[in-house]
């Protein structure tokens, strides 16, 4: 059959040729009077009209037997209910042109208007109409009705025709989206450290500062409409609808906010509250579960925030204040008793810190290994000689090994060599697997224990044996210093004692940034085995091009928000230890509350952070892929140049400062 479309144009030119010959007749009798004349034309006049008569009947025709055709050409079901379809149809053809359509599209959605031989897309926009060219469905809303649009192709005599069925199915999609928005939403907020706060105070205090916290989390319930219960002392449960889980996010949980200004007595609290929230579970219990999982996370990313769980993974609000130290070290004896266990159960141990292992990763090594090694068990370090920032304590270490005949320190491709089921694997100064110094011996490992500080992040190390993480502590060597204390006695000796000081000493900037009771206990410890202080001093010492290059960049800084930025993209690149050296000097400046530096490492910008604590440079450096502490952090850039890793930073220091003014 052929393509009755193709008439129009023609029936068009007839029409017009009908109107300009019966001017012409007309015009011919009134300037002539010639009736010979007249009577000719009008005869051809009336033969052509005929004729265009004719042609729109047989149009007509061909066109119901085109629809008839199109019918045919569809399901069974559809064929025998095209005429009456109570929904919108639409067929277009090849060149997208509408060639008809039912009434029900005319009333509904054209107004009574016709739109015949105009393209497909001026009524259901580009975006439908480019969808439905790659698959056969699409969701159309017009006005206030929600439309799937079903396609159907076929061809007829090599032309394509699609046919569109318009779906209303608007009372559907209010019931799915009533459903979704009715899940429920459970929360699990926890005061952070009460215990600390319970000791020093009165119990009538310790009654107002639960009242006065509780009394916020009410208000807070209330605004949400939530259902409140009290799980313990300090603890409580919100159990909400999803809808009103919106409420919370466009306020950006400022009852963290509440909390932390509260006083009591004139003076300020200090209480700050970490919120676990479980959502898009099937059912209350699920829900529940994602929540306490989303409150631990919260605890290890050092508390006063909130962290929710959903099915795509963690979101988190909150997270400006410091973490509040804890002086208990009951915990710190039970997972000393633990790591003990499981050393005498391993038949050797592997230790094994972050890449590019600083003073920190490596002074905990180094303790480790010493203990290991006094309880009868064969260790071995893992670390890259080529890649680390702890050059002159890997050279004591060294020196040491060679007066004992024995290597201490490995590369990852021999300690695989020693890798069997009944070893066991201790991972030091990180928690997430990306950042291990091998991934691959940690992912052929059987049995792990993770000693680390860093704020938790969502990829972290899940089939630990034993997660030692205390967000409050300073280092990696401040945990081991307090860990040896309790696995046993004259487990460590003078030399491991100044490598666990030297990495205190790099992570608190020389006891500046944070340092609480336990990291000078720590330190007053590692002193009375013979740490020296001035000994440790002098793992700190630069060579001359080193204290250049860090000149360079603080030299080269410019404030942008009172952040300090520097950096350079030099195919040379700086020195790792330069960089972290020039973010630390930057701090120094007046005005600036926190500093960042830009250089290349390998085919990666890398970026180092830090700050006092005034900005957390760990919720920024988290936005661009990387993590630390709120005073310490880095990332590294992928497929980026100076120029553009300076613009992805300040975009990201932008974002959070408009995310703490909210």
């Amino acid at each position: 059959m052929r393509n009755k479309n193709s008439n129009w144009p023609f029936l068009t030119l007839l029409t017009v040729l009908n109107a300009a010959l019966l001017c012409m007749t007309v015009a011919t009798y009134l300037i002539t009077n010639n009736l010979y004349l007249f009577l000719t034309q009008a005869a051809v006049a009336l033969v052509l009209v005929g004729f265009t008569l004719w042609r729109v009947a047989t149009s007509r025709r061909g066109m119901f037997r085109f629809l008839s055709k199109v019918a045919s050409q569809l399901s069974t079901r559809a064929s025998e209910t095209l005429a009456s379809l109570p929904m919108p149809v639409l067929l277009l053809d090849e060149q997208d042109h509408i060639i008809w359509y039912n009434d029900l599209l005319r009333t509904r959605m054209l107004r009574g208007k016709d739109v015949y031989g105009l393209r497909g897309e001026s009524i259901l926009g580009e975006a439908i109409s480019a969808s439905l060219t790659h698959v056969n469905t699409a969701q159309l809303q017009y006005e206030a009705h929600e439309y799937t649009v079903y396609q159907s192709a076929f061809t007829d005599q090599r032309c394509r025709y699609r046919v569109l069925f318009f779906a209303d199915d608007t009372e559907l999609k209010e019931i799915r989206e009533r459903y979704f928005r009715s899940r429920p939403v459970v929360m699990i907020a926890a005061i952070d450290s009460i215990n600390e706060f319970s000791t020093n105070i009165a119990e009538s205090e310790l009654a107002a500062m639960y009242g006065a916290v509780e009394k916020e989390i009410e208000t807070f319930s209330v605004s949400v409409q939530a259902l409140m219960r009290k799980l313990s002392s300090g603890r409580y449960m919100l159990i909400l609808e999803e809808k009103n889980m919106q409420t919370a996010l466009n306020d950006r949980f400022s009852l963290l906010d509440r909390v932390r200004e509260l006083t009591f007595a004139g003076e300020k609290g200090n209480l700050t509250l970490s919120i676990g929230v479980g959502r898009d579970g099937e059912t209350v219990a699920g829900c529940d579960t994602r929540a306490r999982q989303a409150l631990d996370m919260a605890f290890g990313r050092g508390g006063d925030q909130v962290a929710i769980m959903n099915k795509d993974g963690y979101e988190f609000f909150g997270g400006v204040s410091k973490g509040i130290e804890k002086r208990t070290k009951v915990r710190t004896r039970v997972i000393a008793s633990a790591i003990r266990e499981f050393i005498e159960a391993s038949d050797n141990v592997l230790i094994m810190g972050h890449k590019y292992a600083d003073l920190d990763s490596l002074g905990a090594a180094y303790a480790l290994w010493s203990i290991v090694n006094n309880l009868s068990k064969k260790a071995k370090i893992v670390m890259s000689r080529t890649a680390t920032l702890a050059g002159p304590l890997l050279e004591r270490i060294d020196l040491r090994a060679q007066q004992d005949g024995e290597e201490i320190v490995v590369e990852a491709q021999e300690a695989m060599t020693v890798l069997n089921k009944r070893t066991l694997l201790m991972i030091v100064d990180t928690h997430r697997p990306s950042v291990v110094e091998s991934e691959e011996l940690y992912r052929a490992a059987t049995t792990v224990i993770v000693v680390d500080h860093h704020r938790k992040t969502v990829d972290y190390i899940e089939n630990a044996a034993v997660f030692y993480h205390e967000p409050y502590s300073s280092s990696a060597c401040e945990m081991v210093a307090e860990l040896t204390q309790y696995i046993g006695q004259d487990l460590i000796g003078r030399e491991e004692a100044e490598g666990l000081l030297s990495g205190i000493m790099l992570d608190t900037k020389n006891y500046v940034l944070k340092t609480g009771v336990r990291t000078f206990e720590a330190s007053a410890y590692l002193r009375s085995l013979g740490a020296d202080p001035v000994t440790v001093k002098k793992m700190f010492s630069g060579t001359m091009e080193l204290y250049q290059q860090k000149a360079e960049l603080v030299a080269s800084a410019e404030i942008y928000l009172n952040c300090a930025i520097s950096g350079n993209d030099l195919p040379a690149g700086v020195s790792r230890i330069a960089a972290a050296q020039a973010a630390d000097e930057l701090l120094s400046i007046d005005g600036v509350s926190a500093s960042f530096v830009i250089y290349r490492a390998g085919n990666r910008m890398s970026i180092s952070a830090r700050s006092f604590g005034e900005i957390n440079v760990q919720l920024i450096m988290e936005s661009l892929g990387g993590g630390g502490h709120q005073t310490m952090a880095a990332t590294q850039l992928d497929g980026s140049d100076y120029s553009d890793a300076k613009r992805r930073l300040m975009e990201a220091i932008l974002t959070y400062r408009k995310g703490v003014q909210k």
